[in-house]
């Protein structure tokens, strides 16, 4: 029997666009979504080969215009983590090498991070928060490191009704949000009616019903 796993779910669901959209108006800083030309928000490939021939593949990598225009467009890039990664920084920072890479011309890049892990995420959300430099250090070293800062979405510490998500996406990630902390047995009536969740597409209610009937296979 062939699992389906819930980063496979966010991945599918993100693809797709109608989804995508109000995710990231709901989780970008609010500066930025006022920049940004929602109805141009696509899918670009995330599949990276280097030199070696050796294939990097991120979750997903979403191009979107500027409105003003002056930057003709920006990237997301997107990556999900069900665990707690310290790598994550420099898995990131491979990504955006390779995006920045391949381009003409320079468009920057948004590094995206949704977690939705057991354990308690504790590693900040910027590269050089992960050296251990002293204050003094700090001001003279700093300035060497590539840094950069991860936008994010934090599954527990977020109240999924006040977002702005697709009732679809919402349904999901509470689902996703009891599976991790809570008990989906006893809190799915309270999160959708059944019957509504059957009627809302293949994958979401193989998912539940998976987990419902194997407790082992997430």
């Amino acid at each position: 029997m062939m699992y389906y796993q819930p980063d496979r779910i966010v991945r599918e669901t993100l693809a797709d666009v109608g989804e995508a959209v109000p995710f990231f108006q709901s989780t970008l800083p609010a500066e930025i979504v006022k920049m940004l030309d929602f109805s141009t928000l696509k899918v670009e490939p995330s599949t990276f080969i280097d030199e070696n021939l050796k294939e990097y593949r991120a979750d997903l990598l979403f191009q979107v215009e500027m409105i003003d225009k002056k930057l003709a467009q920006i990237y997301i890039l997107f990556e999900h983590k069900s665990y707690k990664d310290p790598k994550i920084f420099t898995q990131m920072l491979s990504y955006l090498a390779r995006i920045y890479k391949q381009q003409t011309e320079p468009s920057i890049v948004i590094p995206f991070l949704f977690y939705h892990g057991k354990k308690k995420w504790n590693f900040g959300f910027d590269f050089a928060s992960r050296f251990k430099l002293t204050e003094k250090q700090k001001p003279l070293l700093q300035r060497y490191l590539p840094n950069y800062e991860l936008a994010h979405f934090i599954l527990t510490n977020e109240s999924i009704d006040n977002m702005n998500f697709s009732v679809y996406s919402k349904t999901l990630f509470e689902i996703m949000k009891s599976i991790a902390y809570g008990d989906l047995s006893t809190e799915l009536s309270e999160i959708i009616d059944l019957k509504s969740i059957f009627q809302s597409g293949e994958p979401l209610t193989f998912f539940v019903i998976l987990k419902l009937s194997c407790q082992n296979c997430f």
